[in-house]
């Protein structure tokens, strides 16, 4: 995609690393060719190149971009630690980089020493809101849970109320289904890897949710069991380099008897495992 550059210029920074070693004799081309440039000060080094942040949508990257910055991270997680920053980490010039790099540095260090000789594999899991869906039928079929059908007409408010209610009730038990799914996938890894993190993310609100706007909605209507929300369970582990064969095979037994269905992915430098204020002065 051809970009027309404005003379402002800014520094997108890839990762972190230690100042160590021969670190400054790679200089691998970044997004649109850009060679790479090494801002360093005396304990860290950050990857970077020279960009016009006004030629870039960081919230919505393209393909091109984004493999190119990847590469980037894997070449250099290829043969060291790295931290890497989130896509879209830009400093206006070299001298905020060394300011963050200093004033970070212990926070990044401790973070280099958890990752050094680790890879991250990931798991994916697609949930649908059967407990919720479950629960929204018990409710339906209870005579004590059913709503009056005059509530809507007589109390617009009251019937607001108590859909909310039954809503919650279902995300309560949801979330208890979620958290058993994250706790047998880590029993499962136990050992085979040094940290874990986990996020779900809503892929699809409820049926009923998608179908009314909430000003059309009638709460006296009976809510359908089927109409299940879907979650997306993202599941990181940080894994020894010599563990991967050892993460692959148990992950290989564990689906076959597992009633979730899981996709493995990985290795991947530790995206997931960067401190979570290691962004601050970038934007």
């Amino acid at each position: 995609m051809d970009r027309v550059h404005s003379p402002r210029k800014n520094l997108l920074v890839y990762c972190i690393l230690r100042n160590e070693g021969d670190v400054q004799h790679m200089r691998p081309a970044g997004i649109d060719g850009m060679p790479v440039r090494l801002v360093s000060d005396d304990t860290l080094t950050a990857v970077a190149s020279t960009i016009d942040p006004a030629c870039y949508d960081f919230r919505s990257p393209n393909t091109a971009d984004a493999i190119a910055y990847d590469r980037i991270v894997r070449r250099f997680h290829e043969e060291y630690p790295v931290l890497p920053m989130r896509y879209g980490s830009v400093l206006e010039d070299e001298s905020r980089l060394i300011a963050l790099l200093r004033e970070c540095r212990e926070e990044y260090c401790r973070a280099l020493n958890d990752v050094e000789g680790c890879v991250e594999m990931g798991l994916r899991i697609l949930l649908r809101d059967a407990a919720g869906a479950s629960a929204t039928k018990r409710r339906a079929d209870d005579p004590a849970h059913r709503p009056d059908p005059g509530t809507a007409a007589r109390s617009p408010g009251r019937a607001y109320l108590e859909a909310r209610r039954a809503d919650y009730a279902d995300h309560e038990e949801c979330a208890s289904e979620k958290a058993n799914a994250v706790e047998r996938f880590q029993r499962a890894f136990a050992g085979v890897y040094v940290s874990f993190r986990a996020e779900c993310s809503l892929l699809r609100p409820p049926a009923r949710d998608r179908a009314r706007r909430p000003d059309e909605r009638h709460f006296s209507e009976q809510p359908r069991a089927e109409e299940a929300a879907e979650w997306l369970l993202s599941l990181y582990f940080l894994v020894r380099r010599a563990k991967q064969d050892t993460f692959r095979e148990v992950f290989q037994a564990f689906s076959r008897k597992e009633p979730l269905k899981a996709l493995m992915s990985g290795p991947w430098p530790p995206y997931n495992f960067v401190p979570a204020t290691s962004g601050r002065g970038l934007g």
